[in-house]
């Protein structure tokens, strides 16, 4: 369930901070 999709997508968010 920890696709890099959806790791890739959280890491962004968290950039976003």
């Amino acid at each position: 369930m920890t696709d890099p999709d959806c790791i890739d997508a959280f890491r962004n968010k968290l950039n976003l901070l």
